[in-house]
């Protein structure tokens, strides 16, 4: 569907450390594979998300983040008798009012302009008045969240009694690994344990917002935000990645405060270690297209 497409388009990957990024002759073969690979994955949390929020024809939802719509206007499909509102950036709220435009009054969506981490308890009550939600939906809107229990208690205030917070969260911390790409024996013993042990200072940085929290972090922020009930589900979602010369380039820089596999490789091993180990990498790796593991958690926390 278009607003998949939409969403698809505008999705940086910030739900990763290791992101992708096309080689100029290829650009648009390039981005149809990564378009339509974001696209089956934003269709899965999608399902995975309006499948565990108990939505009835009658009910209000409020989409945490509306983005580009997509969903937003599944959201509407499911509640023609009800309403929905939504809160978006500045640069998304002109797209979903020209998709919006074609629909009656009385079915436009109600759109907050303002990223609901810029809200507070007082702002939504203020800006939704009386109104309050049987669900609150939201995907991959607590990536580089830096406080996700003020987040969740300004969620928490806009839910009616009983509502459900749906949301589901891409884990950077839980994503792949380049150790797991290679096969056995491409690496020395001592070379694969350096790997890993750069890997374990990447994805355990609790200094870093990107990848300091995980599945446990999202449970215990609702329930401190004052959710009764709080349950998580998870699943791992795998895609096809073709992995590129200027995506391992970016992957093993060693430029001063990056966050990567080459500053950690030379921090623990030094430059020549790292350089072998990243040689092996490169040889095996470039050009090649791989299968591509996420961890997703889906969060339901009931007020």
């Amino acid at each position: 569907r278009r607003e998949i497409q939409l969403e698809a388009a505008r999705n940086t990957e910030s739900a990763e450390i290791l992101t992708f990024s096309p080689g100029d002759s290829e650009k648009d073969r390039w981005l149809d594979r990564i378009l339509q690979g974001r696209s089956r994955v934003l269709e899965v949390l999608r399902n995975l998300i309006f499948s565990t929020a108990p939505v009835s024809r009658h009910h209000r939802i409020f989409v945490a983040n509306a983005g580009k719509g997509f969903l937003l206007w599944e959201a509407l499909r499911r509640v023609p008798e009800g309403c929905v509102w939504g809160c978006a950036g500045t640069e998304d709220i002109p797209v979903l009012q020209k998709y919006a435009s074609s629909l009656t009054d009385l079915d436009k969506p109600v759109l907050l302009k303002s990223l609901i981490q810029d809200l507070s308890e007082k702002d939504i009550a203020d800006a939704l008045e009386n109104v309050r939600f049987e669900e609150i939906l939201g995907c991959n809107m607590l990536t580089k969240d830096p406080d996700k229990k003020a987040t969740f208690q300004t969620l928490h205030s806009a839910l009616a009694a009983g509502g459900h917070l749906i949301i589901a969260e891409i884990i950077p911390k839980g994503s792949q690994r380049l150790s797991s790409l290679l096969k056995g024996g491409s690496l020395e013993k001592e070379q694969s344990d350096i790997l890993r042990s750069a890997e374990q200072e990447i994805y355990h940085d609790e200094d870093n917002p990107l990848v300091n929290w995980d599945a446990d972090t999202l449970v215990e922020a609702c329930k401190k935000a004052g959710f009764t009930t709080v349950k998580s589900i998870f699943t791992t979602l795998e895609t096809e990645r073709f992995i590129r010369k200027k995506a391992l380039s970016r992957w093993f820089s060693t430029e001063k405060g990056t966050l990567s596999y080459g500053s950690a490789l030379v921090k623990l091993a030094g430059s020549e270690q790292a350089k072998k180990i990243k040689s092996v990498i490169v040889t095996e790796l470039m050009e090649k297209q791989v299968e591509w593991m996420q961890q997703v958690c889906v969060i339901d926390a009931v007020k």
